[in-house]
């Protein structure tokens, strides 16, 4: 908040200097630094961040070094990314590539350039081309040279490719690692000291938390994230604190306060246009309504989800999203509607080698076949999905998958 007064202040003063190539050099110089503050204290997509980016470039087509050119490119990224815009963003990723692939310049800004096109090939729901992209970028960070680059896009990127790689290798079937990138991700944070980069790091860690079952730990990082969001201002990943509270106070029953929480959530978010990681909040929220046994509000929330994915092209958890969908059928007695909106996650699932969204699904298809008296079809289907996996056995889904192998055993 501080920085975005000063900057602010410096950029009223510069308006009054006589034009000249140093007045708009300089200008250029503000406008870099102010984009990540106003990213962090007030979202990505807020409407200010696409006026200071809109601006430098037109300085930067003029003045502009490629360092300058790759951070401007980068900054509309993160305007696009974070409203979700991912058609557009492939795009953009495409040319930050070329851009430091056809320079030698540019071979120190590779790190950053490879979170760009790994974190747009993750929301778009292609997990291993994510994975390789992300990991690579991991790699190849300086953390000196990342010091740096973090005053230009507002984030560690060594600790934001291990969070994503994390989020990636749980997609693909290994919460083994998957929790261990996330606590990676935090660490590397912590250590840079660097609020924002942290604050994130605890949102994605958590969420690979939550998808192995560990709710409890995911409680623990939803305080501390929201405590310094709160204090530092960053409006968006306060957000995903609160949610992430409604959340857990409606699957303990309060549905009052939870609403409270998720209306604050919604209005905070109103105007900002920021889309992306919020399918994870839509997806837990609908399961914790669904649980609750409150159809209609599951299928608010489920919407919102279905409109990331068919409006957006953010497809991380299309596949979850149909689960649900699948859920909410059978909740109504519909067996016909939840098998085909169970077959639709598995061919999701499938074509993007998501291996735990295809066993959460076979988890339910398999319980609707117990539930049908289809025991053999279910044990196998079940299992030829459950001998995938070779790590993970403590995790909510492989303890219940195994269960539910024994019961379909003991009942045929």
């Amino acid at each position: 908040i501080e920085a975005i007064s000063h900057l602010t202040q410096g950029l009223k003063i510069l308006q009054a200097l006589p034009e000249s190539a140093q007045r708009d050099q300089l200008e250029l110089a503000f406008q870099t630094a102010l984009s990540p503050v106003l990213m962090a204290a007030r979202g990505w997509s807020a409407p200010e961040v696409g006026t200071a980016i809109e601006r430098a470039q037109q300085l930067c087509s003029k003045y502009g070094t490629l360092e300058d050119q790759f951070f401007v490119m980068w900054g509309l990224w993160g305007w696009r990314v974070i409203r979700a815009d991912m058609d557009i963003c492939e795009g953009i990723a495409h040319d930050i590539m070329k851009l430091v692939e056809t320079s030698t310049e540019g071979k120190e800004l590779l790190p950053e350039a490879y979170w760009v096109v790994g974190c747009t090939a993750y929301y778009k729901g292609d997990f291993t081309n994510g994975l390789k992209l992300l990991e690579q970028g991991r790699a190849l960070t300086d953390p000196e040279k990342e010091r740096g680059y973090a005053l230009k896009t507002g984030q560690h990127c060594s600790s934001m490719c291990s969070s994503h790689t994390g989020l990636a290798l749980w997609q693909l079937g290994f919460p083994a690692q998957a929790q261990q990138r996330a606590d990676e991700s935090i660490r590397l944070a912590k250590e840079a000291g660097h609020p924002f980069s942290y604050a994130m790091s605890l949102f994605f860690g958590r969420q690979v938390l939550q998808f192995c079952g560990r709710d409890l730990d995911a409680l623990d990082r939803i305080e501390e994230e929201y405590k310094i969001c709160h204090e530092q201002g960053f409006l968006f990943f306060e957000v995903h604190a609160i949610f992430g509270r409604g959340d857990l106070l409606l699957r303990e029953g309060n549905v009052v306060e939870a609403r409270e929480l998720f209306n604050q959530g919604l209005a905070m978010l109103s105007g900002a246009g920021a889309n992306l990681s919020m399918d994870h909040p839509y997806r837990n929220i609908a399961e914790a309504y669904l649980l609750a046994g409150l159809p209609n509000d599951a299928q608010e929330w489920l919407d919102r989800g279905f409109d990331l994915v068919e409006k957006h092209h953010e497809r991380g958890m299309e596949s979850e999203f149909l689960r649900l969908k699948g859920k909410l059928a059978l909740a109504s007695g519909d067996e016909k509607g939840a098998e085909a909106c169970y077959q639709s996650a598995l061919e999701v699932a499938r074509l993007q080698h998501a291996r735990s969204w295809e066993l959460r699904t076979m988890i339910s298809f398999a319980e609707l076949m117990q539930r049908q008296q289809r025991l053999s079809e279910g044990r196998l289907m079940l299992e030829s999905v459950y001998n995938f996996f070779t790590e993970g056995f403590d995790t909510v889904d492989l303890l219940r998958a195994k269960a539910l192998l024994r019961e379909l055993e003991s009942e045929r």
